[in-house]
């Protein structure tokens, strides 16, 4: 089954359409930035847990 750019698919939750439209406009620096900020903290408790067992 190929997709091409026209189709859409039918009833996409409203989440993944706006994270669709963010997709296809690109994300801005500042919130790259902060998912980026995110991650990293993410990161750090993830570590953080592991060294603790």
């Amino acid at each position: 089954m190929r997709f091409d750019s026209k189709q859409r698919l039918p009833n996409v939750p409203p989440l993944l359409d706006g994270q669709r439209k963010i997709a296809l406009k690109g994300i801005s620096t500042k919130e790259l930035d902060a998912a980026q900020n995110v991650l990293q903290h993410m990161q750090r408790n993830f570590k953080n847990h592991l060294s603790k067992d």
